[in-house]
């Protein structure tokens, strides 16, 4: 596939975009052991099934086999991230090589295109903009994966429009659509007309949903052609003002009467590694587990208990999906209302913001300039930092069987007044992970089986899992190797090393292991962790379920004391 990357963004850009996306391409090369290599304290050599070799140099190496590269070897030339698919993976058939191609490719170019908006609107100043203007200000995107700025389909026009980065300002098209047509949770429709009151009815019988605009130029139209040509559905020309999050197509929807929410809706694009579609099974599954959440931390004991008063649930209220259809096409017209974490206003000067945004840009992390905003030394506000996050999320997952799928693009931290206090908040219950055994075990433990029922999820979701295996991955992958780990790495580009911040995290686990159980305590203080292969997925397409590797655990490695 031919793009004219000019149209995207100046050469400069481009090759600083191509350095990150190489450098995720080299780690998951070594960490996924997708080839050969040979890693050194300044150097790497990658080998390919032919014995063809390049070589890199290397500005830092991290824990967990990442690395930091320095520049991109000559050998790769004017078109890096084809040429290292040409000679590292010389084997890959034409079609699957033209499709990583151009996944890569279209990461690539967005990510310089991304990097315009940051030389355009900067990095912003600590403590100052909203909510949705801080989840602007995540550039470079997934910081392991090689798609980290897929936007699959889109133009850089329409990147422009529509990305959060580039401070976009939406207009969420109305669709009138036969009550009957829609099947609700938590009155969708209603609550969208409570939070416009200045919307015209649709007529009898006929109700308003929302969808991404993108998606009604470029998608709707052609796969419900039936239903639009047979009236049942039709865009009404009204609309809803709403700001995207970090994520592309979830978005904060200013509300006429104030109060907060926000809406993941679907588009028929690919980031990273999947259609990001809102399934059926989503739209039943998060309002059931919002409730359940809920009262679970409501109960006598753990309410007293505070674990919990620094870690928030933007719970999924209500949702729609298209019905009479299969729910494989059903995921292209539907949608997820969530509680805001603004709907608390009464709390004073509050500085909120997505945690991906705290390791961007890499010359000078926000998380850096936010301890010198709250004049606290680094170390001292990661201590605190990881104080208020891991002990309710270890509990949850360790004696309840419920791991959230805590990586930094889930998790918004909430800075309130000077101190600062920190608090985090939890959105997407879509990519948790549910152990009914684990969870059924606990409840009958804490004499709660009477007060709360295991949730029952749609028929065949991924959110439950009988292994405890796949249930501590979530746990230790999603939130030790992806948040904690990224944040370290971030913060010891700058002088603090991870041989100072790693012992804080093993430190805060081994004093609250209690709250983990035998089976979680054990994954996390194993020899090894689990690694997700991400990349592993995309070269090989047959394989369709999560794979994991090795790496050697941190919290081990830098150990200060023995623990007894």
């Amino acid at each position: 596939m031919q793009i004219a990357a000019e149209t995207w963004a100046d050469p400069p850009l481009r090759r600083r975009a191509a350095l990150e996306i190489v450098e995720r391409l080299a780690m998951a090369c070594c960490r996924e052991e997708l080839l050969s290599y040979e890693l050194e304290k300044n150097h790497l050599k990658l080998i390919s099934v032919d014995g063809k070799m390049l070589r890199f140099e290397l500005s830092a190496v991290h824990s967990m086999g990442r690395f930091d590269l320095r520049a991109l070897p000559e050998e790769l030339g004017e078109e890096p991230v084809a040429s290292f698919l040409s000679l590292l993976f010389p084997l890959l058939n034409e079609e699957k090589r033209e499709r990583l191609l151009s996944e890569l490719s279209l990461s690539h170019l967005n990510l310089a295109l991304s990097l315009a908006a940051l030389d355009e609107h900067g990095s912003g100043t600590p403590g100052e903009g909203t909510l949705a203007d801080w989840e602007a200000r995540v550039w470079c995107g997934h910081p392991l994966h090689p798609g980290a700025r897929l936007r699959s389909g889109l133009t850089a026009e329409e990147n422009r429009r529509f990305g959060p980065e580039w401070m976009a300002e939406l207009q969420l098209p109305l669709l009138s659509v036969p009550q009957e047509s829609v099947a609700q949770v938590g009155r969708f429709t209603e609550r969208i007309k409570e939070l416009f009151p200045s919307l015209q009815s649709p007529g009898d019988g006929r109700v308003l949903i929302p969808v991404h605009p993108w998606q009604k130029e470029r998608d709707l139209k052609e796969r419900f052609r039936e239903r639009f040509q047979s009236g049942e559905l039709k865009f009404t020309g009204q609309s809803l003002p709403a700001r995207p999050t970090m994520s592309f197509r979830t978005v904060i929807l200013e509300t006429e009467i104030g109060e907060d929410f926000h809406l993941k809706l679907p588009v028929a694009v690919q980031t990273t590694g999947a259609t990001r579609t809102v399934s059926v099974a989503s739209t039943q599954n998060g309002p059931l587990m919002s409730g359940f959440l809920k009262k679970l931390v409501a109960q006598p004991g753990l309410l007293e208990s505070r674990l919990f008063h620094h870690l928030h649930l933007m719970a999924e209220p209500a949702s729609f999906y298209l019905g009479g259809e299969d729910p494989d096409r059903s995921r292209f017209l539907s949608a997820i209302l969530r509680f805001g974490p603004e709907e608390h206003r009464e709390l004073g000067k509050r500085w909120l913001l997505p945690v991906a945004a705290l390791l961007e840009p890499r010359e000078n992390p926000l998380f850096m300039r936010a301890a010198r905003y709250f004049e606290t030394h680094p170390v001292t506000f990661f201590t605190t930092y990881s104080r208020r996050l891991l002990p309710p999320l270890a509990y949850l997952c360790g004696r309840f069987g419920i791991a959230l799928e805590a990586h930094p693009q889930n998790m918004l931290v909430d800075f309130r007044g000077p101190g600062p206090d920190i608090h985090f908040w939890y959105r997407d219950l879509g990519g948790i992970r549910l152990h009914p055994g684990r969870l059924e075990q606990g409840l009958k433990e804490k004499g709660w089986e009477d007060r709360l029922e295991v949730p029952r999820f749609w028929p065949g979701s991924a959110t439950s899992t009988d292994s405890v295996r796949d249930l501590s991955s979530k746990f230790v992958y999603s939130l030790l190797q992806n948040h904690l780990g990224e944040l370290i790495r971030a913060i010891s580009r700058h002088g603090v090393a991870e041989a100072d911040l790693w012992p804080v995290v093993d430190e805060i686990l081994w004093e609250h292991r209690s709250l983990m159980g035998e089976d979680l305590e054990g994954r996390v203080f194993a020899e090894e962790w689990d690694l997700k292969a991400m990349w592993t997925m995309r070269v090989d397409s047959r394989i369709t379920e999560y794979t994991f590797r090795p790496v050697q655990n941190p919290l081990l490695q830098f150990r200060k004391t023995v623990t007894v």
